[in-house]
C-alpha cells in the first residue's frame, strides 16, 4: 500500500491537507492556524495502518516524504496489539523515511463533540486545554445545515470555558469503509492522525471505560499514547471516573451541562428515543438531575426496552443497577434488573449452546442466515464473518486504480480558489 501525493492547499479561511492510500483519497479540511510540513507522511502512515494490516499489504511511504521516528518506533507494538486481540489484522512492514521531528508545536487540544466522556475532560483539565477538536466525517456525515447547527452548539461551550474551537472536516468515514473495517477498530488511530496533523504539543483522547474494566478498542489506553511523536504528546484519560462520577463533575457546570449531546440518531437534538439516550437519562437519574432536555421525554419504563450491544455496555448497566439500589430508587431498580435478566438469560443460553452442545443452534442459526447477510465491520475482536468480509474487501480492491471521494459533507468553510504548497 503506498502512500503518495501529499497535498496542503490553503484557502481563504481553511486549509485542505489530502494523500492517496492505496487507491483510496483521504483528506482533511480545517481552521487557517496552523502551519503544515507538507512533506511529513506521518498522519497518513497512521490512517494507512489498520487497513494495511486487514490486508496483509507492506506501506511504502514515497520517498519524499518523511514519518516520525517515535512514531516508526512504536508501529511494531501497535501491530502486536491488534493482531493479538483480532489475527485477521497481520503483521506488516513500513519502507518510510524517518526523521525526528522538531517543529514548534501548538498547544494543548482535546476531541470533543459535547459528549459525556468529551465534557468531563475539559472540566478536568480545563486550565491546560486550549483548543476543542470538532470532526464532521468521523461517526457521521453531516449535511451543511446540521454540521452548522453541531459547530454552532459546540463553539458556545469553547466560549464559554475560554477555548479556541478547532473545526475538522474529513472523508475519514467513507476512507475506512472502503476496507470494511468498523469505526471501534481504527477510529483511535484517526483521532490520532490529527493531533500529529495539527502537530499539537499535547493531546487528549476521552476514555469510555474504567481502570477496572478495560476492554478492546481502536482507542485504548494501551494503545493510543503510542501514536505520539517527538512533538506532539498524545494521551488517553478519564479512566479514573464512570459515567456517573463525570455527571457529577458536569452537573457543577450548567452551561456545559445545557450543551451535553450524547444522541446516536441525530446531531442536533438528544432524540430521547436511543440506547445511548436512554442510558444517559439513567446517568443524569443517579446525579438527582431530573430537567434536562430530550427531544422525546423518558420514562422510566422505558429503561428496561434499551438495546444493549457487547459486555461494555451491560457493564455500564450493572454500574447503574448498583447505584440505584443504594440511592434506594426502586422503581429504576427494577427496570434495571429486568434488563440485565434478559440479556444474562440470553448469555446464558448462548453459553450452554456453546459448551454443552458444540454450538449446535449457533451453527444452525448460522445455515439459516445468507452468510452475506451476517456480515458486519470488522473490528478489534474476531468474528465469524471476518474472512469473508476480508476476501471481499480484497477483491474490490484489486478492481480499484484511482478511486475518487465521493462523500457529501457538509461545510462550514468557503471554498476559493487557492495556491498549493
Amino acid at each position: 500500500m503506498h502512500i503518495e501525493n501529499i497535498m496542503v492547499v490553503y484557502e481563504n479561511d481553511h486549509i485542505n491537507v489530502s494523500a492517496q492510500i492505496g487507491p483510496y483519497p483521504l483528506w482533511f479540511k480545517f481552521n487557517n492556524d496552523f502551519l503544515i510540513d507538507p512533506n511529513d507522511a506521518t498522519c497518513f502512515l497512521s490512517n494507512a495502518l489498520i487497513p494495511a494490516m486487514l490486508l496483509g499489504e507492506d506501506i511504502v511511504v514515497s520517498p519524499q516524504y518523511h514519518v516520525s521516528q517515535k512514531l516508526l518506533k512504536h508501529i511494531t507494538k501497535i501491530q502486536d496489539v491488534f493482531n493479538f486481540w483480532n489475527p485477521i489484522f497481520k503483521k506488516i512492514n513500513i519502507t518510510a523515511t524517518s526523521k525526528i521531528l522538531n517543529n514548534d508545536a501548538a498547544g494543548c487540544g482535546s476531541f470533543f463533540s459535547g459528549g459525556v466522556d468529551g465534557s468531563y475532560t475539559l472540566l478536568k483539565y480545563k486550565k491546560e486545554i486550549e483548543y476543542l477538536i470538532l470532526i464532521n466525517g468521523f461517526d457521521f456525515n453531516m449535511d451543511t445545515d446540521t454540521w452548522k447547527a453541531m459547530v454552532t452548539r459546540t463553539k458556545k461551550t469553547a466560549t464559554l470555558t475560554n477555548k479556541q474551537l478547532i473545526t475538522v472536516e474529513t472523508n475519514f468515514k467513507e476512507f475506512t469503509s472502503n476496507f470494511g473495517l468498523s469505526r471501534f477498530s481504527n477510529f483511535g488511530s484517526n483521532l490520532a492522525s490529527i493531533s500529529q496533523l495539527l502537530n499539537l504539543k499535547r493531546c487528549f483522547i476521552s476514555a469510555a471505560d474504567t481502570f477496572d474494566h478495560l476492554f478492546p478498542s481502536g482507542s485504548h489506553v494501551q494503545l493510543d499514547y503510542l501514536w505520539s511523536t517527538e512533538t506532539c504528546k498524545i494521551e488517553h484519560v478519564g479512566l479514573e471516573a464512570n459515567r456517573k462520577d463525570k455527571l457529577f463533575l458536569i452537573k457543577n457546570e450548567p452551561n456545559v451541562l445545557a450543551n451535553l449531546w450524547v444522541c446516536w440518531e441525530d446531531p442536533k437534538v438528544n432524540c430521547g428515543k436511543c440506547s445511548k439516550c436512554i442510558r444517559t437519562f439513567v446517568s443524569l437519574l443517579l446525579c438527582n438531575i431530573d430537567d434536562f432536555p430530550f427531544q422525546q421525554p423518558i420514562l422510566i419504563k422505558d429503561v428496561s426496552n434499551m438495546i444493549i450491544n457487547g459486555s461494555e455496555e451491560l457493564l455500564f448497566v450493572e454500574q447503574f443497577f448498583l447505584e440505584a439500589k443504594k440511592q434506594n430508587i426502586k422503581a429504576l431498580t427494577w427496570q434495571l434488573a429486568k434488563l440485565i435478566f434478559k440479556l444474562k438469560s440470553k448469555l446464558f443460553l448462548k453459553d450452554m449452546d456453546r459448551y454443552l452442545f458444540n454450538s449446535v443452534f449457533e451453527n444452525w442459526k448460522r445455515r439459516k442466515i445468507a452468510i452475506s447477510d451476517d456480515m458486519i465491520g470488522i473490528s478489534v475482536l474476531p468474528r465469524y464473518t471476518d474472512h469473508y468480509v476480508c476476501e471481499e474487501v480484497k477483491l474490490n480492491h484489486l478492481k480499484q486504480k484511482c478511486h475518487k471521494s465521493q462523500v457529501g459533507i457538509g461545510t462550514i468553510f468557503i471554498e476559493a480558489k487557492t495556491s498549493s504548497l
